[in-house]
């Protein structure tokens, strides 16, 4: 891989709109004598000659400003384009535009290019962003300079943790994390409130969460904050990324593994939008490694399910931190669909000590859905939860063929109806019965099943752990 010149940063003393910039971080310029004023210097080197940067008018700084330091790549596009329009007399700025305006088009609007029909691989415009587009190098004196090793610092992450997988990589994947991180800290030197920076040199970015309820037990909290987040990932890139084909920008296969980690709000709950959104992929999909989304266990595959609590409890919890921070690296940042759950044990764990917890989606469905596949790629469920994965918690702690045990804590502030649909109870009489918090018989009623889905309805209270059991009468 060809190596960036290293420029070691120490001090800063810049002319003209490089001075500009430099002033963003609220360091004076340093002074310079009448003799050396003609003379970028960056880090007391000297700077290639070629046309000389202009001052930037008012307008022209306000969007360079912006450009620099906002985590919104369509917000960053707009205000490169003023600061184009802005700045017609500038040649050396100029050249430096043309040079970045491509790969920023790429992050900004792949979606909207793919969708127009104008990129050669619509259904994988994410990875096009960092493998088929990158900016070629800009002088260092460039008042746009900390672009150039933000894209450059996003496309050998990205390559690397594609190849951080591959068994003939050696040591690749990790001398693109040493250049990017070097670009990353040079960024920041010169530009210190751009969060992207900071989330790619290991400063976790928190991420906004529901308050723990103090009634509930500390599984639900946990549970609270990973279904919240995970529906919110989910919302996002339906949103944000589908394409009108169902695809997400990955490639197909890419975009099936994507799927795999949203399976607790796909399988275990009621969630309209994403099985819409999942239907359209796995329509044009044509089998690519897609999911079916409705639990159906053959019946030779019904096993039971039985729960450590004290391992599921910590491991909920060490998801609920995974997704309390770094938003960004599940949504905005990602360029390879099959490595959108792979940002912090791929890359940022590699350097920053102490590790940073990674999320476990498969113990979150084992959890909310009583998930009994063994396979790798497998998902499945045997209960779904009627109602929206937000303000509840659902702990599965026995599944079997002719059972069902699992504890349910509600969130909300109101009564609400809760419905359950199983599918893996064998054909026969069935009793449900709902315990409140006290341990009371809160209803129960009568369930005959036909050995594949079968729905039931009950009232549960807010604030409130109730216990649901399902058992054979025979």
């Amino acid at each position: 891989m060809p190596r960036l010149a290293r420029l070691p940063i120490v001090s800063l003393s810049l002319t003209g709109s490089a001075a500009l910039l430099f002033g963003l971080s609220g360091a004076p310029a340093a002074a310079r004598s009448p003799s050396d004023a003609s003379q970028p210097i960056v880090a007391g080197r000297e700077v290639s000659q070629g046309p000389q940067y202009r001052p930037l008018p008012a307008a022209a700084t306000t969007a360079l400003r912006t450009a620099l330091s906002t985590a919104d790549e369509k917000e960053r596009l707009a205000q490169l384009r003023s600061l184009q329009n802005a700045t017609r007399e500038d040649r050396a700025l100029q050249r430096d535009i043309e040079c970045l305006l491509p790969v920023v088009e790429s992050w900004a609007e792949g979606r909207k290019l793919a969708a127009a029909g104008k990129l050669a691989a619509p259904h994988e415009y994410l990875r096009a962003a960092v493998s088929a587009t990158q900016p070629p190098a800009i002088r260092e004196d460039s008042p746009l300079y900390p672009l150039f090793c933000l894209y450059r610092g996003r496309h050998l992450v990205w390559t690397g943790l594609q190849r951080a997988s591959s068994s003939d990589s050696g040591n690749d994947a990790a001398e693109h994390y040493a250049e990017a991180r070097r670009l990353f800290a040079e960024a920041r030197t010169l530009v210190p409130d751009n969060p992207i920076l900071n989330l790619y040199l290991g400063q976790p970015i928190p991420w906004p969460a529901p308050e723990p309820d103090a009634q509930a037990p500390a599984w639900a909290n946990s549970q609270r904050v990973i279904l919240t987040h995970l529906d919110e990932i989910a919302r996002f890139w339906i949103k944000e990324r589908q394409l009108p084909d169902g695809s997400f920008g990955g490639g197909w296969a890419g975009d099936a593994e994507l799927w795999r980690e949203w399976m607790p709000v796909l399988l275990a709950f009621e969630n309209p939008d994403a099985m819409r959104a999942h239907a359209l992929f796995a329509k044009s999909a044509g089998g690519a490694g897609t999911l079916t989304p409705t639990p159906s266990p053959r019946p030779d595959d019904r096993a039971s399910a039985h729960h450590d609590l004290a391992a599921l409890e910590a491991s909920l919890a060490r998801t609920a931190e995974a997704l309390s921070m770094n938003r960004a690296a599940f949504t905005t940042e990602v360029r390879a669909t099959d490595r959108a759950f792979s940002f912090t044990a791929a890359y940022l764990n590699t350097f920053v000590e102490p590790k940073l917890p990674v999320p476990d989606t498969r113990t979150v469905l084992r959890a909310v859905g009583g998930e009994t596949g063994s396979a790798p790629g497998a998902r499945s469920a045997t209960v779904r939860w009627l109602t929206p994965p937000r303000d509840i918690a659902a702990l599965v702690k026995k599944a079997g063929p002719r059972e069902l045990e699992a504890q349910l804590y509600n969130f909300s502030q109101r009564f609400t109806i809760m419905g359950m649909e199983t599918f893996h109870l064998e054909p026969g009489r069935y009793l449900v019965t709902l315990y409140n918090d006290a341990g009371e018989v809160d209803v129960e009623f009568p369930l005959n099943s036909d050995g594949t889905s079968n729905k039931t309805y009950f009232e549960i209270a807010p604030r409130t752990l109730y216990t649901v059991r399902v058992t054979s009468e025979k």
